[in-house]
């Protein structure tokens, strides 16, 4: 296998590549036109200890139309997305590491373990961007990984429909929706701060800045 190089085509679960990287074959190459399946493909690699560098994951173009070449163009995106959140990430550990230990906060000594976890994790494509963007928002929001955790399982329970809607046009909300996002928002507001001010939220005060944040961008993988 030392100078073999794999090529998957529709890599789904990743099951193959990543059998083939942890058997010791130096390049493995796993293609698929659906980012939810290139981000799975990444996350099983992490969990089973795949040699850092060994497996790319990557957008591989399917069938013909319109659609297909907007599947590969959201997943190349997302591949660049994951490369940027992975220099982001690093740049924010060496900020952190370069302060004296006297100057951080609890807060950052909480984002600074966050951070570690996620880069433990390896440049492995779509499910490191997805947990450095949780990072993002953690410093944001000002939530700890405990309480971040607990809102985001709060969101997941009260918006149990969740589904991936290709195309733009498709995206619009319904009245019936929008009731329910302004009926979480009312109920837990009290509890958000304004990520502009640090203020403190109320059902007055409340605008679709907070909403964007507090609810929309934790709810959502973009």
């Amino acid at each position: 296998p030392d100078s073999c190089t794999v090529l998957e085509l529709g890599t789904g679960t990743g099951l193959v590549s990543i059998v083939a990287a942890l058997l010791g074959v130096p390049c493995v190459v796993a293609t698929d036109c659906d980012v939810d399946s290139m981000r799975l493909c990444s996350m099983n690699a992490a969990k089973n200890a795949v040699p850092q560098g060994s497996l790319h994951v990557l957008p591989l173009l399917w069938g013909d139309g319109e659609e297909s070449r907007a599947q590969a163009a959201e997943a190349l995106s997302a591949l660049k997305e994951a490369k940027q959140a992975q220099r982001d990430l690093e740049k924010r550990l060496l900020a952190l590491e370069s302060r004296p230990p006297q100057e951080i906060t609890a807060h950052q000594k909480a984002l600074r373990v966050a951070m570690l976890k996620m880069k433990a994790m390896g440049d492995l494509s779509g499910a490191g961007a997805s947990r450095q963007r949780a990072v993002s928002m953690m410093e944001e929001l000002g939530l700890d990984e405990v309480a971040f955790d607990d809102h985001v399982g709060a969101l997941a329970k009260a918006f149990q429909l969740r589904c991936r809607i290709r195309l733009p046009e498709h995206r619009g909300i319904t009245l019936q929706q929008l009731e329910c996002v302004e009926g979480f928002a009312r109920q837990h507001c009290q509890a958000w701060l304004d990520t502009r001010s640090g203020a403190k939220v109320s059902a007055d005060t409340l605008d679709f800045y907070q909403v964007n944040a507090w609810l929309i961008k934790p709810s959502t993988n973009e």
